[in-house]
């Protein structure tokens, strides 16, 4: 054997565990992003006998994502909680594979197979995971970052010069919308007489809805928004959290009301961003 194998294979260690703070005999454990279980109380000095490798041992374990516990599903080590092994990966530690079944919401001692744990947190290694791995459609929105999962849509609507309403997108999924900008090419200082008024407006998928979901307008007076558009800056307009949803086929229309004189758009351009929402 080589001289600098300390143990072989090494499963049972005497370590200091991060969580729980003292550890008793057959509690689940956690050092850093490793996993195992306590052979032995904490001792004086603050170190536990554990045994970080393959064993079958029965714990005490919680469905807390309210969809049961199946036999082979993972079950991860939470810090603080109790019992400190359920079924959620958020802020978890991988910990093993359920060998008995759990019923919604309930909470059971059963075995649960320990094997090696392979990252902190539910990750494992870089490289390990290829699209071999995945399944077809295998990767939802749902799992996406933010930015990932923001799509973005422009529809360039040039001069106006009038009241104008234009279709400017068509919903190929359910969503949400998370922003409206518009660009225009002429510099339009706001007025309380001559002003714009800029709506994006849900037409449906039969296109005779009339739900407001972003906007804005140039109108100085009272109770307007007063906004100056600066010549080739995009302007936000305000989007209504309550009507931001919309389902797959729904239509959005740019609609411009004019008031008395107020100077013409020109180049005008709509950029709307939205975050599509996983078909059931």
């Amino acid at each position: 054997m080589a001289k600098n194998v300390k143990y072989e294979p090494g499963w049972s260690l005497n370590l200091t565990c991060t969580k729980p703070e003292k550890p008793n005999s057959g509690d689940p454990v956690r050092i850093g992003n490793l996993t195992g279980i306590a052979i032995k109380d904490e001792d004086a000095a603050g170190k536990t006998v554990v045994n970080t490798g393959p064993f079958v041992a029965e714990f005490s374990v919680k469905d807390n994502g309210s969809t049961g516990i199946a036999i082979g599903a993972p079950i991860w080590y939470h810090d603080d909680a109790t019992p400190a092994l359920n079924n959620v990966s958020a802020d978890g530690y991988y910990y093993g594979i359920a060998l008995e079944a759990i019923s919604d919401n309930q909470t059971a001692t059963i075995q649960v197979y320990h094997d090696c744990a392979p990252g902190g947190a539910g990750t494992i290694g870089n490289g390990t995971v290829g699209t071999a791995q995945l399944t077809a459609n295998g990767v939802t929105a749902d799992k996406l970052s933010a930015a990932a999962r923001t799509r973005a849509v422009t529809a360039a609507i040039g001069a106006v010069t009038a009241d104008a309403e234009k279709a400017v997108f068509v919903a190929p999924t359910d969503g949400t919308i998370t922003g409206v900008q518009l660009l225009n090419s002429t510099a339009i200082t706001a007025n309380s007489t001559n002003y714009w008024t800029f709506q994006i407006v849900n037409k449906g998928a039969a296109g005779a809805g009339t739900a407001v979901v972003a906007a804005i307008d140039t109108n100085s007076g009272e109770g307007g928004d007063g906004e100056s558009l600066a010549e080739f800056v995009a302007t936000d307009l305000t989007v209504d959290a309550g009507e931001a949803d919309f389902e797959a086929g729904d239509v959005l229309s740019f609609k411009a009301i004019k008031a008395a004189s107020a100077t013409a758009l020109a180049d005008t351009v709509i950029v709307i961003t939205y975050a599509p929402v996983e078909a059931e």
